[in-house]
């Protein structure tokens, strides 16, 4: 049975109030229903936000950051073989660039990333960090 209805849609926000400073946000959901040959119909929804910002110290320096959280849900229709399930991901990252000179610039950024999940196997917690550079020649 094919009834699953929900509110679907996206909204952004983006302001810079500083040439310096830019903020920004954005929310998704997406909803709907889903057939798996084994299970049934499984009805899902999806919701997500993220929120970011960077500032420029000077014209050579600048850092930015973001965090992020995906909620996922799933609800099995009545006879299917699944029991409901969840997924709730999220992330973070700081970053920093500088640009040596022209053709020269150097960049760091940390990211921590996490999932909570009622499938166990799919539980996990990351650190990254990675540094990178970038050499043009004109």
């Amino acid at each position: 049975m094919r009834d699953f209805t929900r509110t679907t849609g996206a909204a952004s926000w983006n302001w810079r109030p500083t040439a310096k400073i830019r903020l920004g946000a954005q929310y998704t959901r997406d909803t709907g229903q889903e057939f798996q040959a084994i299970t049934g119909d499984v009805n899902r929804a999806y919701a997500g936000w993220r929120v970011n910002a960077s500032y420029a110290l000077s014209s050579k320096v600048s850092f930015s950051g973001s965090a992020t959280r995906n909620r996922s849900h799933r609800e099995a229709d009545s006879g299917a073989a699944l029991s409901d399930a969840f997924d709730n991901d999220q992330s973070y990252s700081l970053g920093v660039n500088w640009a040596v000179s022209r053709g020269i610039s150097l960049s760091c950024q940390y990211n921590r990333a996490s999932r909570d999940s009622s499938v166990v196997q799919y539980t996990y917690s990351a650190h990254s960090l990675g540094c990178s550079s970038q050499l043009l020649f004109y």
